[in-house]
């Protein structure tokens, strides 16, 4: 898939959200984005505690995509989970710095400081994931990734 796909494909998902209403009780802005960042805090504390496989798995679905800087974007989280089944807990760590939510309550966005160990060195860098909320709950729409100079 390529970046212009990749990005059209985003765009529609944003697109797809507008002007429905959420269900469920009425939170504030303040409440929905406070809740969707305690989601990515408890997403990157099961990737330091059991790996970062396991925790894609629990938050991706299969129409969860990762932009890639190179090569291929991947799409769905068993695809998510097999680009990272190598790393072990610890291998990537991420903290959370911000997170905002739409009123509807349907779509958000989280950003941070990452961290990736591996054979290779340590890279370092920031991460921005777009979330939306499925009957299961809070899955990642899509995930990119910079590293840092």
């Amino acid at each position: 898939m390529n970046g212009k796909l990749a990005a059209a494909m985003m765009a529609v998902a944003l697109a797809g959200c507008a002007g429905k209403k959420a269900a469920g009780p009425t939170l504030s802005p303040q409440e929905r984005s406070r809740g969707l960042y305690e989601v990515d805090r408890r997403f990157a504390r099961l990737a330091a505690e059991q790996g970062p496989a396991r925790a894609f798995l629990q938050y991706a679905d299969g129409q969860s995509l990762r932009l890639n800087p190179t090569g291929p974007n991947t799409l769905g989280r068993d695809a998510l989970a097999a680009e990272l089944r190598d790393l072990p807990p610890g291998g990537l760590t991420w903290i959370p710095r911000f997170a905002e939510a739409a009123v509807s309550g349907e779509l958000g966005w989280t950003w941070g400081d990452y961290v990736m160990r591996g054979p290779q060195g340590e890279r370092r860098g920031r991460y921005v994931t777009v979330w939306r909320m499925t009957p299961l709950g809070w899955r990642i729409a899509g995930d990119i990734g910079t590293s840092a100079p």
